[in-house]
């Protein structure tokens, strides 16, 4: 656990080069993925809503004439509370709407890694996880292909004390 500041801030590095040049002018950009507008309209309907006129949340303004419409849609209520804040304070529905998408990508990083602590994975986990996938699947030939290209380029191949043969 030690680590984990160094591993926030590259994931938090890695989620702004993800979505540059998003990452850029988030109070003005949002990603064009599905109905980004959508989602930012979302956000900003559930935090109203949630805190001022819950029994009436599913109540929104969108395919107008039926009733409790937002129950026809995603209601995306996690991101709504974890941009909510964001939204209050600026008053801005696509800032909130990348700040909860950034969080969200940084606690999937930071559960993803604590799990591999968890199962005790080493710092190369990847490598490992790649090396038992292709082993299981009779690839055993492409790990040893990896680890003589790893050597060939000055790596000592993923730690696991064999040579490159």
């Amino acid at each position: 656990m030690r680590r984990a500041p160094a591993a926030l801030a590259l994931y938090a590095l890695l989620v702004l080069a993800a979505f540059y040049p998003q990452s850029l002018r988030p109070q003005d950009t949002i990603a064009y993925v599905g109905d980004s507008l959508e989602c930012a309209y979302m956000v900003a309907w559930n935090t109203r809503q949630l805190f001022t006129d819950p029994a009436h949340l599913f109540d929104a303004n969108v395919l107008h004439p039926h009733p409790r419409a937002l129950a026809f849609t995603d209601h995306r209520l996690l991101p709504s509370l974890a941009g909510a804040p964001v939204l209050w304070a600026t008053g801005n529905p696509v800032l909130a709407t990348n700040v909860a998408l950034a969080l969200v990508c940084l606690l999937a990083a930071m559960g993803g890694r604590r799990l591999a602590t968890v199962l005790g994975l080493p710092p190369d986990g990847a490598h490992h996880l790649r090396r038992g996938i292709g082993a299981a699947q009779g690839h055993e030939e492409s790990d040893v292909h990896e680890r003589r290209t790893l050597a060939g380029a000055g790596f000592s191949g993923g730690g696991h004390g064999r040579e490159a043969g």
